[in-house]
């Protein structure tokens, strides 16, 4: 995988296309993941399933623009490959983060609902249950 930074850096409107197919991967990858498991999971798990899904480091690009000898044009490849290393930065961190803070609320839900009950005992699973670590 070559990654060409000058031919980003070159044209301006290279370098917007970025957030563009980054956007574009959570749409196109992450999407299905929110709609296809929307019975089995609660909304508060298939968001983070959703930025799981889309995370993606392309090892080639395509493109429905090609050049004369059928190529990518070099902006649009490293638009591409930027996209994906950036995806595979940010997307699985939010998602870890969005279930840290489901987990949190869960487990502060459940110490909560502890002390006003004052039973100790809870009708709600052991926060592993949420499949966070």
């Amino acid at each position: 995988m070559h990654f060409d930074l000058k031919s980003l850096t070159d044209r301006p409107s290279a370098l917007l296309r970025v957030p563009l197919f980054l956007a574009l991967m959570l749409v196109v990858r992450g999407t299905p993941a929110l709609l296809l498991y929307r019975k089995v999971l609660p909304r508060n798990q298939r968001v983070p399933l959703r930025l799981f899904s889309a995370t993606a480091c392309r090892s080639s690009s395509s493109s429905p623009h090609r050049d004369r000898r059928g190529q990518d044009p070099p902006e649009n490849a490293s638009a591409l490959v930027a996209a994906g290393i950036l995806s595979v930065l940010l997307f699985p961190a939010l998602g870890l983060g969005r279930l840290r803070a489901t987990r949190f609320a869960f487990v502060h839900e459940a110490s909560t609902d502890e002390d006003a009950s004052g039973s100790g005992s809870t009708d709600m699973p052991p926060p592993d249950a949420l499949g966070a670590p």
